[in-house]
């Protein structure tokens, strides 16, 4: 299963409290940026609202697979969905549409 690979690609990358996704490499000098820069709060805050970029690996979806793209040094980490997965995605993108036409359709 792609998803899985991806999230397997995924380890050790972290997404900071603005949602921005940073590769192992990248997070460790933020880090040690923010140790000289930031208050022991502020350090101590950033870190407990931060996550494992792996826990929102479901919702890095693009139109043929998941994506995330490292804030800092733009490394990329992608996986194609299988024949499966493609067309599940292409389904709930109809089923959205339908709604929102529905919505539009519908008198106020």
């Amino acid at each position: 299963m792609a998803l899985s690979d991806f999230k397997e690609k995924l380890l050790g990358w972290m997404t900071d409290p603005d949602g921005k996704d940073h590769c192992r490499g990248c997070w460790n000098k933020h880090l040690k940026d923010l140790e000289e820069n930031q208050s022991e709060n502020f350090l101590s805050d950033f870190l407990e609202r931060s996550q494992p970029t792996v826990k929102f690996a479901d919702s890095r979806k693009a139109y043929n697979g998941w994506y995330v793209r490292c804030y800092h040094c733009s490394r990329r980490v992608s996986a194609s969905y299988t024949d499966e997965e493609q067309q599940a995605y292409l389904k709930s993108i109809r089923k959205r549409r339908q709604e929102i036409q529905a919505r539009q359709d519908s008198p106020s």
